[in-house]
């Protein structure tokens, strides 16, 4: 533990549950730091394991909710005090999927230490190599339906 203010290190008691590499961490606005996912002890297993610690008192525990994926190297930011986000990273075949670079992305609500998975559609329309198209559609759609909202405003009579 670091002490900003006088520029002292401590060791805490607490450990991570299992020893992980290329996990990665989320902060809760001075409440609760993170750590999610990562690749056991440097085995290529890959797993989706949330630990939570607390700050006051420099506890930790695994929480019973997971990631919706297992990865490791995979990049977590936070929104101050109200969310964080777990996304991509890499996951080896563990006999029941392929192995390889994902795009799935995971919001950790910290009030509630729940998750939900968001939607990984820009990921797939680019690799499928259909980005231009999406965008061709997009530059198209977005003018015609800004003509409709206007048109519907004032065909309501300005309500």
């Amino acid at each position: 533990k670091l002490v900003y203010a006088d520029d002292t290190a401590s060791l805490l008691s607490a450990e991570l549950d299992q020893r992980r590499t290329a996990a990665v961490g989320m902060s809760n606005s001075g409440t609760a730091g993170y750590v999610c996912g990562g690749d056991i002890d440097g085995t290529n297993t890959p797993v989706d394991i949330v630990e939570k610690f607390i700050y006051a008192n420099g506890t930790n525990s695994e929480l019973g909710t997971t990631l919706t994926h297992t990865a490791d190297t995979a990049a977590a930011f936070s929104h101050k005090g109200g969310f964080g986000f777990v996304v991509g990273g890499y996951s080896i075949d563990q006999g029941g999927g392929a192995a390889g670079y994902l795009d799935e992305i995971d919001k950790w609500v910290f009030s509630s230490d729940t998750l939900s998975a968001m939607t990984d559609l820009p990921g797939r329309i680019a690799w499928l190599d259909g980005l231009t198209p999406f965008l061709i559609a997009a530059g198209i759609g977005a003018p015609i339906f800004l003509l409709w909202v206007i048109w519907d405003f004032f065909r309501s009579g300005m309500d």
